[in-house]
């Protein structure tokens, strides 16, 4: 199995070279067209400790937690200097989206991918954007950074039939955490 990363830049409007095609149905932006293409992404949540303040169950916790900016990685295109130029301007975008799609191919047949994860970063700056390449490599690559005032991270349970080889959604229900880094305040459900 594998999954297909792309996101968005919706306010201001940054346009994407990508449009989704037949079977994705992107989630919190409706529009096909004009999407990235994510090579890599990453980001994480931390939470600073001291062991020497631990109590007989373990470390203590010595502040507040901390959202990393967002990461990925992509191949240089259309888009490349538009965001680099936003970079430096400093603009602030109230949303990009970001969807995952699971996709499996066996056997020589495709079947509809299924959309299990989105993340909407509102208040958000490109805050690094760094391009790199080589003479043996495909295409040159950048990598951007963005640091968001909130996130809100959906994701929807998956299986897989065992027999067709169809993504269909899964147990539990769909699972949302949003967290506003401003106020360092957030909910889960």
């Amino acid at each position: 199995m594998a999954f297909d990363a792309y996101l968005k830049f919706v306010t201001p409007y940054v346009v994407g070279e990508i449009t989704l095609g037949d079977g994705y149905t992107p989630a919190k932006e409706t529009n096909k067209s004009g999407w990235i293409d994510l090579e890599e992404y990453s980001f994480s949540a931390t939470m600073a400790v001291s062991p020497a303040r631990s109590s007989g169950t373990g470390a203590a916790t010595t502040g507040k937690g901390k959202l990393e900016p967002f990461t990925f990685k992509k191949f240089v295109d259309a888009t490349s200097m538009h965001l680099a130029f936003h970079a430096s301007a400093g603009t602030v975008f109230e949303k990009i989206v970001v969807n995952l799609f699971a996709s499996l191919t066996e056997g020589g047949s495709s079947h509809k991918p299924y959309q299990f994860l989105s993340i909407v970063m509102q208040g958000a700056v490109i805050n690094s954007c760094k391009f790199s390449g080589g003479g043996g490599d495909e295409l040159p690559t950048e990598e951007l950074s963005i640091a968001y005032g909130a996130i809100e991270y959906e994701y929807k349970p998956f299986k897989v039939n065992e027999d067709t080889g169809a993504i269909t959604p899964g147990a539990g229900g769909l699972t949302t955490v949003k967290w506003n880094t401003i106020k360092n305040t957030g909910t889960k459900s």
